[in-house]
């Protein structure tokens, strides 16, 4: 269960007595499963929370379509002892109500927690091998259940792990992430198992780096998704909301592309279940559901005369998208003297839901129309910028209009604005359907600025429309960053199987001019240039797929954010810390013991009711999110528990011995501690 997003929490560690996903322990080798998935959940969740149910919910669904005859079986860390051990994914304890005590001793008991799941992780696999040794295994770990998976790794016998996928590692190590200009940022030395990660300068976790994060006998068999601005994993920051994006890995579909790899490493390891060829089975489980779709409707009146056509191939692209957990939108639009486009139906996998929302009847929904053009493009670009589009999924929006464009528009947005935008997401596709060829060439640059297509009718087959069959492919960065002369190496990933050709725009003009037959292509920039690489990938079986990336060549280079700690003084069992920001430095992440204990603003931290030498790290943030080094200081004092506040001022005089009132309004004005919008992870 999710809780609230509160700006100064205390989280309870509540005790679980329910178990879930329970196993019993086989007695013979006729009742051993071939696989056991065990998935690790995060900080202070309950079994079986959204990341537990997506991964367990998704592989089952792959192993049901492609190797309906395998046996196989889910368990999460924490369901019951083993051995002794019961992984708690203890709560971090961040604040207390007034926003300065940490729990004392929290840094110990979150180590224990990670060595409990470990342990039980290990126990689990030795009890289940000796009585079926020819089990193998498919690991998950989320936040702190990332931790266990790699810190068990070195333990386990790769040869009977099939995957292992993390998410939002806190302890994740990326060695071409480091430095000023980090071999990351231009495609360059990319670790194998990095899987998500678009942030280039992503190099270690906010609890350090596992280095290294693997052990021999591991490589092929992991993967690291690390969203950018998630900084428990060390992809920046979001100072606004810092644990937006480690909360997304759900939702944003990165547990489903896992859950197709790992179907994937099944079929080539159980090629002896497989009902149908290997390659059919593939492309059963990348399935049809990992897509955004927007269908965007003239609904003036003239449009009336084409809706019964139109309804039908709406109704089929919704039912077809959403059966497989895909996602449908629907908009309408008119002139923009009339109104400004207005959204009937936001992204939902309910098909129901969208078709109350849809009708046939539902123009002229925005006045009568007429012969003037229609604000599309103005349309167009609204849902561009409003809706929520999801990583790793294919983007389209299909236009449904019987009238010529406006360029510029009547609020002044142009073709270009609208080429430009979609690039910059993904790309997000336009295509138009069910119209005369006299009207769909009012959109040819569209299309082919956007690398969508013209349908005048839909196949009987629509795992043969792009719109809905094309494959789910991702650049490895979202953004590359290059000096000129140096070489940039660019790398598609995701559904690359069966690939005939890729066609590539390597010198930013929007106009492919080089094809490739590998997913990766170099290319070298001689003069500072700006704009979006893209590449179109066209199968054997006659599909396409687009991707895009921003690419920046430039002869600046950006200065890390950085820490200096000038003075450290010591009364008692608490601590001031003074310390300078550098100039590329807006604020500090603040850890102590290796438990997150805020976000600080100024230059003076007061620390009070420390336990034994405590360690305090600081790790400085730029204004755009990107992490500098940590700086560590061990503060060896006596005392109980921890806390943290912070001022603006150059220094801070102790607490004074004045009112609750007053001591909690002092605190809520110089304090700036956040915490996830679950008070969980």
């Amino acid at each position: 269960m999710r809780k609230a997003l509160t700006a100064l929490l205390t989280i309870s560690i509540i005790t679980i007595n329910i178990t879930l996903f329970s196993l019993s322990i086989p007695t013979s080798a006729a009742s051993c499963d071939d696989v056991k998935i065990v998935f690790a959940r995060g900080s202070g969740q309950e079994l079986g929370e959204e990341e537990s149910y997506t991964f367990r919910g998704n592989i089952s669904k792959n192993i049901k379509l492609a190797l309906p005859n395998l046996k196989y079986s889910f368990y999460e860390l924490g369901s019951e002892p083993q051995d002794g051990y019961q992984y708690p994914a203890i709560d971090l304890n961040f604040i207390s109500a007034i926003g300065t005590t940490v729990s004392g001793g929290s840094a110990f008991e979150f180590g224990e927690s990670v060595n409990q799941g470990v342990n039980e992780l290990k126990a689990f696999i030795k009890n289940i091998s000796n009585n079926c040794p020819s089990t193998k295994y498919v690991l998950g770990g989320y936040s702190q259940g990332a931790m266990v998976m790699t810190k068990a790794m070195p333990d386990l016998n790769p040869n009977k792990v099939v995957y292992v996928a993390n998410f939002g590692d806190p302890k994740l190590y990326l060695p071409e992430g480091e430095g000023l200009d980090p071999d990351a940022c231009r495609g360059v030395n990319l670790s194998p198992y990095r899987e998500y990660v678009p942030n280039c300068r992503t190099s270690a976790g906010y609890l350090g780096a596992k280095k290294p994060y693997l052990s021999s006998g591991w490589t092929g068999k992991v993967g690291l998704w690390c969203n950018d601005g998630d900084f428990i994993c060390g992809a920046g920051f979001i100072a606004e909301e810092p644990f937006r994006t480690h909360v997304k890995y759900a939702s944003d579909g990165h547990i489903k592309n896992a859950a197709t790899i790992i179907g994937k490493k099944l079929i080539d390891t159980y090629p002896n279940y497989l009902t149908t060829s290997a390659n059919e089975a593939k492309r059963a489980i990348t399935g049809y559901g990992n897509r955004d779709v927007v269908f965007l409707l003239d609904a003036t009146a003239s449009m009336s005369n084409h809706m019964n056509k139109l309804s039908n191939y709406i109704y089929r692209i919704a039912e077809m998208v959403t059966k497989d957990g895909g996602r449908v939108a629907l908009w309408v639009f008119g002139d923009l003297k009339d109104s400004d486009p207005y959204r009937m139906a936001n992204f939902t996998s309910d098909i129901d839901l969208f078709k109350t929302r849809f009708h046939p009847n539902i123009v002229p929904r925005l006045g009568a129309g007429g012969d003037e053009p229609d604000s599309v493009y103005s349309a167009v670009l609204e849902v561009l910028n409003i809706m929520q589009w999801r990583k790793g999924a294919t983007k389209s929006i299909i236009l449904l209009t019987d009238h010529e464009p406006l360029s510029p528009d009547r609020d002044g947005t142009t073709l270009q604005d609208v080429i430009k935008r979609s690039l910059e997401i993904d790309p997000v596709n336009v295509y138009t359907l069910g119209m005369e060829a006299e009207v769909a060439n009012y959109y040819n640059d569209l299309i082919s600025g956007t690398d969508g297509e013209y349908y005048e009718t839909l196949p009987d087959d629509l795992s043969k429309l792009s719109i809905t069959g094309r494959p789910n492919i991702n650049l490895a960065l979202e953004q590359y960053r290059a000096k000129p002369g140096e070489t940039v190496n660019y790398r598609i990933t995701g559904d690359i199987d069966n690939i005939d050709h890729i066609d590539w725009d390597l010198d930013l003009d929007g106009n492919y001019d080089s094809r490739s037959v590998e997913p990766m292509i170099s290319a070298q920039y001689s003069t500072i240039i700006y704009g979006f690489v893209k590449a179109k990938v066209s199968y054997q079986s006659g599909l396409e797929s687009t991707v895009s990336a921003k690419v920046m060549i430039s002869d600046m280079s950006e200065t890390s954010p950085t820490i200096i700690i000038n003075e450290v003084l010591t009364d008692g069992d608490s601590a001031t810390v003074k310390y300078s920001l550098g100039p590329n430095s807006y604020g500090t992440l603040v850890s102590i013991n290796d438990v997150p204990a805020g976000i600080s603003y100024g230059e003076t931290l007061y620390l009070s009711d420390l336990s034994d030498n405590s360690t305090l790290t600081l790790t400085p943030f730029s204004n755009n999110g990107a992490l500098g080094n940590p700086t560590q200081v061990e503060i060896a004092i006596y005392g109980r528990g921890r806390a943290a506040q912070r001022d603006n001022s150059v220094a801070q005089e102790s607490p004074s011995q004045n009112s609750l009132t007053e001591k909690i309004n002092q605190l809520l004005s110089n304090l700036i501690i956040r915490t996830p919008n679950t008070g969980k992870r």
